[in-house]
This record gives structure tokens, C-alpha cells and sequence, in this order.
């Protein structure tokens, strides 16, 4: 089977820092426009196989780019590009462009209406502060968002091991390479539990990933264009319990990163 599916987002926004002010059309970066295609196929009663193609749009403008100066098209992105083999027993393998273990493991909550990841988080932080006619920084996304979650939102080339649910519990973790091919040093795991007592539902997560982005023997001329010489390592967990009756919800997080120049 195939399915297609996708939405889009677009948004009006105005801006006034004080000296100068406009008006701004395009893409929300916060769940952009997208399209997706997603295919199935039932191997036999215990193993099924398929694969996610999504692409992002911005072609009318960033929203998390804009700042004083204007707003300039920024095209389109692989958001995935993979394919799974899913054993009911023994779980699921994904191969290719996807979601680490712990994206996402920051930002468990139930009952909120959108996400709270650094992707939704502050979605114009392209504008920097006003001081008369000049333009200081930091800009606004510096100071509300900054990427302070432990790894969240994060894709990229990889094979994962997702395990099946038991007793509420979800293990997954990757290994593979970053954007630019010269360090498959980047792994992840993550442990996930969601479950529901008396009508109450509970869900959370923790997750750790390490990234070795040291420099490696290139041909002569590539160039990586990620800083080759950071190491990173870091951790998030999240939490979140809600009365499904009333809806009441209450929710909490916490994410480390530490960067280490080599």
C-alpha cells in the first residue's frame, strides 16, 4: 500500500522593534509545509517491510530566518528518506535519513496542543535586537531557544533499532554517520514508557547521544561543512501525566549538552 499525505503551513506576521516595523508572508517553520509518502507491504503474519519518503518546503521563507532585513526563499529539505523491515516479535529496523532515538525524547507532553521543541520554540529567531538604527545581537532565538534541549528534532544518516512495546515500555537506539559522511561515530539510545490506570495516562522518556565529529582524511578539495573538530555528548528526559476526563495536564523536562573543541 502507499499513502500520501502532507500539509501546509503558512502564516502572516507583523513586527515592530521600536525603529522599523513591516509585514512578513511565508512558511511557519514551526511544522512547515511538508509532503510524504509512506509504503507498506505485509510479508507474512510476523514480518512486514516498508518505507517513509518526507519532504519540507520553505519555498515562501523561513519563518525561524526572518529578521530586519528581509525574508529570502530557502527551497526545499529531506526531512526522511528510509526504509524499514518490522518484526512484531523481534522489532523494527530502520535504514536511512530518519529520526535519532532521542529525537523528540525532550518534549513528552500530553494534552499540549503543539510541541514544545526549538523547532516551535521561538519561530523568528532570525531578528536581532534594536538599538537606534543599528542591529545588535543576540538575536531573539539566541536568547529563547538557543538549541537548549539535549538533541531533539535531530535527522540524519543511520540505522535504528526500535524494540516492541512491552509493558510500556519502548527501547531504540542508531548508529550512524553526520550530514557530511566524515564521522559515523554518532550513536543514541532511548527509553521510552507510555500507559494509562484508572483514567489517568502517563507517559515519559530518557535518552543519551554522543557525536564524534572529529576531522577525518577527505579527498583533496572536500571540504565538511559542519565544524569537523566538536565532540558532543548529552542527555534528555521528560515527563507527563494527564486526567483523561478533565484533560488537566501536567508536564516537565530537562536536557544537558556539553560541546568539547578537539
Amino acid at each position: 500500500s502507499l499513502e500520501v499525505s502532507g500539509h501546509v503551513h503558512e502564516g502572516i506576521m507583523f513586527w515592530d522593534d521600536g525603529f522599523d516595523s513591516g509585514v512578513y508572508i511565508g512558511t511557519v517553520n514551526y511544522s512547515r509545509t511538508r509532503f510524504r509518502f509512506k509504503g507498506s507491504a505485509q510479508i507474512n503474519a510476523d514480518w512486514s517491510a516498508g518505507f517513509l519518503i518526507e519532504i519540507g518546503l520553505r519555498q515562501t521563507g523561513n519563518s525561524s530566518s526572518w529578521d530586519q532585513a528581509g525574508h529570502n526563499p530557502t527551497g526545499m529539505d529531506i526531512r526522511h528518506q528510509a526504509l524499514y523491515v518490522k518484526s512484531k516479535r523481534l522489532g523494527t529496523v530502520w535504514l536511512g535519513h530518519t529520526s535519532e532515538a532521542v529525537d523528540g525524547i525532550s518534549d513528552i507532553c500530553l494534552g499540549c496542543p503543539i510541541s514544545s521543541t526549538h523547532e516551535s520554540q521561538l519561530g523568528w529567531s532570525g531578528f536581532e535586537s534594536r538599538f537606534g538604527a543599528g542591529l545588535v545581537g543576540p538575536s531573539w532565538g539566541t536568547i529563547g531557544a538557543g538549541n537548549m534541549v539535549a538533541s531533539d528534532q535531530a535527522r540524519r544518516q543511520l540505522i535504528r533499532y526500535i524494540s516492541p512495546e512491552f509493558a510500556g515500555f519502548v527501547f531504540s537506539a542508531d548508529w550512524g554517520a553526520d550530514e557530511d559522511f566524515d564521522s559515523p561515530d554518532n550513536w543514541s539510545v532511548a527509553l521510552r514508557y507510555a500507559n494509562e490506570f484508572n483514567g489517568v495516562r502517563v507517559a515519559g522518556g530518557i535518552g543519551y547521544f554522543s557525536r564524534d565529529d572529529r576531522a577525518v582524511t577527505l579527498p583533496a578539495g572536500a571540504v565538511p561543512v559542519s565544524n569537523p573538530n566538536i565532540d558532543q555528548e548529552g542527555w534528555g528526559a521528560s515527563a507527563s501525566i494527564q486526567h483523561v476526563a478533565t484533560g488537566i495536564f501536567v508536564a516537565g523536562s530537562y536536557g544537558e549538552r556539553t560541546e568539547n573543541d578537539l
